[in-house]
């Protein structure tokens, strides 16, 4: 499974790259794809240290190498955040199509580059409190294998006392709806709204041929909530039956159960660019441009001849009898 999420990293990696670079050049770069390109930097992110905590876990678990704490903890609580901030961006961008699609002129300026940054800032510092509880510790013991032989987890000793943490673990299940259940209601409502309005094509005024591309825009961005709504559905069961009822015994919580979630996840994320190559003319020009780029070749130096009109040749005969006229003059003055 590590080898194979190490091929799935490399095939994440070179499309959301892709994705990334092809949405943020000048001529495409617009709030929508700032927050598409966001999501493919934290997608990206959130396989790298995943794969890597899988790494950590392979050479402790199968190969009993290493006993370090420290990597795994990193590694893990890394990928815990990228995949938070990849919700809460997805989330945003539900909400901003639904917000212009039920608000066509007024919507789109409330929508623009600004609230998306501001939107970055918040989901950051949002991430960093939720966390926050389980990054702040004094130390880290040995790796510890659960149960299904699949996973471990590190002997942590936390800043807060046995009582505050208790409250804390109370309160986790609240956290964990916010950063996972929460999102995904959000997103599943916006992509009904937007698919409603898609189907009565009220997407504001104007030229057909903007009334299409709106629709095929908003359409795409339907595709792509769905895709991280079915990515996320598996890890979604798995994380409420852990949280509500831990003591229940279902099939995601088995090593090969965990395995399903995880692919659930990663197939998700390579979807996303055969989206855009599919419903985004804009996207697949730009593609093109980059993938087939000609090469300038260099222009051949020629003059060209250009044509005078009578009248200016006139003009010329004339000046030059005038200037023959004078040197002759000159001349005789001379002598």
């Amino acid at each position: 499974m590590t080898i194979t999420k190490i091929i799935l990293l490399v095939a994440v990696l070179v499309s959301n790259t892709i994705v990334a670079i092809t949405w943020l050049s000048p001529t495409n770069r617009t709030a929508t794809t700032v927050l598409l390109s966001m999501i493919a930097f934290y997608d990206t992110l959130t396989m790298l240290f995943s794969t890597l905590w899988s790494i950590v876990g392979y050479f402790f678990v199968v190969l009993s190498y290493s006993n370090d704490c420290y990597l795994a903890f990193v590694t893990f609580n890394f990928a815990r955040v990228f995949h938070v901030l990849s919700s809460y961006t997805t989330t945003f961008l539900a909400v901003q199509r639904c917000v212009i699609c039920v608000f066509p002129f007024a919507g789109p300026r409330y929508c623009r580059m600004k609230s998306t940054l501001l939107c970055g800032l918040v989901s950051i510092i949002a991430v960093v409190l939720v966390i926050c509880p389980r990054i702040f510790i004094s130390g880290l013991g040995e790796l510890k294998v659960l149960t299904n032989q699949t996973s471990y987890l590190c002997d942590t000793d936390f800043i807060l006392s046995d009582d505050a943490f208790l409250e804390y673990l109370n309160v986790d299940n609240i956290l964990r709806f916010l950063t996972i259940f929460a999102p995904q209601a959000i997103i599943i409502i916006c992509m009904i709204i937007c698919a409603v309005t898609v189907n009565r094509k009220k997407i504001g005024a104007g030229r057909s041929s903007e009334q299409k591309n709106k629709v095929r825009t908003t359409t795409m961005l339907i595709l792509i909530m769905l895709s991280y709504v079915l990515g996320e559905l598996p890890s979604s069961i798995l994380f409420f039956f852990i949280s509500f009822y831990p003591k229940v015994q279902i099939w995601l919580k088995t090593g090969d159960g965990i395995k399903f979630c995880n692919m659930s996840l990663t197939l998700s994320y390579l979807l996303n660019i055969w989206v855009y190559i599919i419903m985004s003319k804009q996207f697949r020009e730009s593609l093109r441009g980059m993938i087939c780029r000609e090469k300038k070749q260099p222009k051949k130096a020629h003059v060209d001849r250009v044509k005078t009109p009578p009248a200016a040749m006139e003009n010329l005969d004339s000046q030059k009898t005038a200037d023959k006229r004078t040197k002759i003059t000159t001349i005789s003055n001379k002598v």
